[in-house]
């Protein structure tokens, strides 16, 4: 099992991994929308080019003739125009960005950078680009940065050795600085919410629940002062996607520097202009560290893939860290209380903050940045990387072993843990190597000190509300849900009248969801034949990630079982909106379904099982890790119809025994099932709905709560008891190069 399991999460973090990258980017076979007007090529075009303007334009036209958008660091070199040039080519960005999601949109963003750079760097420049700029007040040159300033950008100056960071971060924060910093009395919390996916580049369930948590946490409500208390901010890399889908709508925040490979960089960064619930810092990293590819993804399925390399992970971690450290807000006194990240890959700049960074902030007297890390995922990858990972990005030691863990190091290094689920906490605690992945040891530990904990992941109900219009339309359920049953039926009608379902009265079953093989998709063709057999229908959709799983479905949809539908397009067949009723595609089949089945190998909490029971869909589940934290089983001896959420039955790696333990749970409960009217069946689903309000991010007690308890709990020290705890605790783990992070400054 352990050989599978692995297997299985090998695939999940790297299936997008290619030792020809660089290729794979540029001959995808799935196209980016290109648009473009002819006209918008032709203007710019010269037919024979004079200077490195005209090159420049005309290598940028081949590329997007050829719909290529992939940019060669060592393609794109700004630094040989001139400031007229540099204009002119940004007003040419402009004219063409709106003609499809091209490299004109990119472009814009890369160009308007590169001013940007020159400005900081050269008075003159900036002199020049205020006399010629079409739209320099979009610019927004005299902004003040929220960043401690540091040394202007001088390319003369910039190698430095380990011990001169300390210095560039000392000698440029001030005295007026301090005071400025002392003298606010801050009752929010700023939270810097850390993670390589976003709540705009969604690849699984993280993506979401930063959507839902960032919101919540910036209209959480202090219970005593009925103020706001938290400012919670949403740090990513800027991708190449993100400018294709905004370009033009960034604003620009500031820059660091960020020391790496023994120089410092100069990252900038933006953030999105259009009114938002969500702020979410950009870093766009310094062009002369390979910045143009940097964080190129062309899809979001290779965010894995391109993310987890080293080169990435030290630049994203070390740009955090710079940002957490030197952030004073835009008036000039404000500090990151919590830097929170969400699994390894963002969770090293917790390392770096608390190992290389809070020593020096206390040397000149700027408080303590505490960290929190999420781990959302059940995977025995424990990031394991070359050593010189930690001398690239500050540490000096020279590494004892070949090798470190990132997870490890971001484990022990953070001043708490969570887990999405109480369900998960009891996997990673478990004596099963299998299921614990060869860290029970460290986790077990965490626990024990009260460093760590399992608050479950929230639910936005502003999306799944059956009571809410904008989230069914004219179908939206009366308040006091007395016409459920009434607009279920009205749901399924319309649907089969679309062709959407294969009937209008008979029970639905839904698998909503990615298609990966961690969700247990060998189990769909029993269950739907099971479904079949008894009367039932059964639609299965969700997003591929992997396209090596086209051919799995297309043999299920050639299998012929009866009442059987799938759908893979997320855009057209979940979000397209059926006009004559005001709601997607998606929301309505999510509320018509009688039942959600949830067939997953590993679940560490479940955002799908809430998402059904929020739309009156109980639940036919495995019931792995997290989801123990929603259902609540159906129990063949007590008949609890009153009380169940959820049909459970075990997994096991046989596919054939669990294919038998499912067909079991579902014939013991259909006794009874069966046999309700259809009043009592409505009931059940009033329940589910109602039961399932818990767990929106804004509930009294509920997560968001939670997680304003954990800030400040990871704000207070290790009892002497618990300090010499995890100070033994370390030592187990030198191997993962825990030996080689300890510096002689202490915080």
């Amino acid at each position: 099992m352990k050989k599978k399991l692995s297997l299985i999460f090998i695939f999940l973090f790297f299936y997008s991994c290619s030792k020809n990258e660089e290729k794979k980017f540029e001959d995808s076979s799935n196209k980016i929308d290109t648009s473009f007007n002819t006209e918008c090529l032709t203007k710019f075009k010269s037919n024979q080019p004079k200077n490195d303007y005209d090159k420049f334009i005309n290598f940028i036209l081949e590329k997007a003739s050829k719909n290529n958008y992939y940019l060669k660091n060592n393609e794109v070199k700004f630094e040989n125009l001139n400031d007229k040039e540099l204009v002119k080519l940004y007003d040419t960005m402009q004219d063409c960005k709106g003609k499809g999601q091209n490299i004109f949109s990119l472009l814009n963003i890369e160009t308007k950078d590169s001013i940007w750079r020159r400005a900081l760097s050269n008075e003159t420049s900036l002199n020049n680009f205020k006399n010629s700029l079409k739209k320099y007040n979009e610019f927004n040159f005299n902004n003040e940065n929220v960043f401690f300033n540091l040394v202007k950008i001088n390319p003369d100056k910039e190698n430095f050795s380990n011990y001169q960071i300390e210095k560039i971060i000392g000698s440029h924060i001030t005295k007026s600085d301090l005071t400025n910093t002392n003298k606010l009395k801050f009752k929010k919390l700023n939270v810097l919410q850390v993670s390589i996916e976003a709540h705009n580049v969604i690849i699984g369930g993280i993506g979401t629940v930063l959507n839902g948590l960032i919101k919540a946490q910036n209209q959480h409500v202090d219970p005593v002062s009925g103020k706001k208390d938290i400012n919670a901010i949403e740090i990513t890399p800027f991708y190449d996607i993100l400018k294709r889908d905004n370009s033009g709508e960034y604003e620009f925040v500031g820059y660091v520097k960020n020391f790496l490979d023994n120089k410092l960089y100069t990252t900038t960064v933006y953030k999105i202009k259009t009114p938002s619930e969500i702020t979410q810092y950009l870093v766009q990293p310094d062009p002369k560290y390979n910045g143009y590819d940097l964080f190129y993804l062309n899809e979001e399925k290779n965010l894995y893939g391109k993310m987890l390399t080293q080169k990435n992970l030290e630049y994203f971690s070390s740009s955090v860290a710079a940002i957490a450290t030197l952030y004073h807000g835009k008036n000039g006194g404000e500090n990151i209380d919590i830097l929170h990240s969400h699994i390894y890959p963002s969770g090293f700049a917790n390392v770096l903050v608390k190992k290389l960074y809070n020593p020096l902030r206390k040397k000149v007297g700027l408080p303590k940045i505490y960290t929190a890390m999420t781990v959302h995922g059940a995977t025995d990858e424990k990031g394991i990387y070359q050593s010189n990972f930690l001398n690239h990005v500050g540490f000096e030691k020279k590494p004892s072993s070949p090798e470190i863990s990132l997870h490890i190091l971001s484990l022990i290094e953070s001043d708490i843990i969570n887990a999405v689920s109480k369900g998960v906490i009891n996997s990673y605690i478990s004596d099963d190597p299998n299921v614990s992945f060869q860290m029970a040891d460290a986790y077990t530990h965490l626990l024990k000190i009260n460093r760590f904990v399992g608050i479950a992941n929230g639910i936005d109900l502003e999306n799944f509300n059956p009571i809410d219009k904008k989230v069914l339309g004219s179908l939206h359920v009366a308040a006091d849900l007395s016409d459920l049953a009434a607009k279920k039926w009205e749901a399924k009608k319309i649907l089969y009248d679309a062709g959407i379902i294969s009937s209008p009265t008979k029970p639905l079953f839904l698998y909503v969801g990615r298609f990966a093989p961690e969700k247990g998709m060998e189990l769909f063709s029993p269950f739907v034949n099971y479904i079949a057999k008894h009367n039932g229908q059964t639609v299965i959709m969700g997003k591929i990630i992997d396209t090596s799983l086209n051919k799995f479905l297309d043999n299920l949809k050639n299998s012929n079982i009866p009442d059987l539908k799938i759908y893979t397009d997320v855009k057209n067949d979940q979000l397209k909106i059926l006009s004559s009723v005001n709601a997607s595609k998606g929301n309505l089949i999510r509320f018509a379904s009688d039942f959600t089945f949830i067939p997953s190998i590993f679940e560490t909490f479940g955002i799908i099982a809430v998402e059904g029971l929020v739309m009156g869909s109980n639940l036919i589940t495995t019931n792995v890790q997290g989801l123990q934290d929603i259902t609540i089983p159906y129990n063949p001896i007590t008949k609890n119809i009153d009380t169940f959420n959820s049909v459970i039955f075990k997994r096991d790696n046989d596919i054939s025994i669990s294919s038998a333990n499912m067909t079991a749970a579902l014939d013991i409960f259909n006794q009874t099932w069966n046999t309700l009217t259809a009043e009592k069946k409505e009931e059940v689903q009033k329940r589910a709905i109602e039961y399932a309000q818990k767990f929106s991010w804004t509930a009294t007690g509920g997560a968001c709560d939670q997680y304003k308890t954990l800030y400040i709990k990871a704000m207070e020290p290790l009892s002497p008891d618990e300090k010499k705890a995890h100070d033994l605790f370390k030592k187990s783990y030198l191997k993962y190069g825990y030996q080689d992070i300890e510096r002689t400054t202490s915080e």
